[in-house]
């Protein structure tokens, strides 16, 4: 989570906020990861013998395939983090936790399939879909085309909007 993000939820940064990670699954909607992160600091009181104060916050977060935080909502309320929670959507994507970490392993995709170019002058309109991958973890591809007669490749790059 940025630095900047955890410090608004705690509205303390005593030398650092500390952050565990849980996942809790696949937001049913988008497809994203999502997950908890247990926020903690601990700042002096300036009393000498006393104990610092602690200041913590759970947050509800969902990430993008990047690990990108895509919202951050401080619940009112929390379960416990199950710290063998593993994962697995119909993408084949899995989330799990380990220690105090959630990680995602995405699968490479496979070739495109439906794949047309329509010709117009001198430039042409690709399109394709993606194969036996989760569409939203989809960012960009690279069009690589050889011109007949030539050894010479062209590329282009093919940016996805969210």
């Amino acid at each position: 989570m940025p630095q900047a993000t955890a410090f608004a939820i705690l509205g303390y940064d005593c030398g650092g906020i500390s952050e565990q990670v849980y996942a809790t699954g696949f937001d049913p909607v988008t497809g994203y990861p999502t997950g908890n992160v247990d926020l903690r600091t601990s700042c002096s009181t300036g009393k000498a013998g006393s104990p610092p104060s602690v200041h913590t916050a759970s947050v509800a977060v969902t990430w993008d395939f990047a690990g990108n935080v895509i919202s951050a909502i401080t619940p009112t309320t929390g379960a416990p983090a199950n710290l063998t929670f593993i994962a697995t959507d119909g993408f084949k994507d899995i989330l799990y936790n380990a220690g105090a970490n959630a990680y995602l392993i995405v699968p490479v995709p496979a070739a495109p399939t439906g794949v047309t170019a329509v010709q117009s002058g001198d430039q042409f309109q690709v399109a394709w879909t993606p194969n036996g991958v989760n569409p939203a973890a989809i960012t960009s591809s690279i069009l690589t085309a050889t011109p007949v007669s030539s050894t010479t490749p062209s590329t282009a790059k093919a940016r996805t909007s969210p």
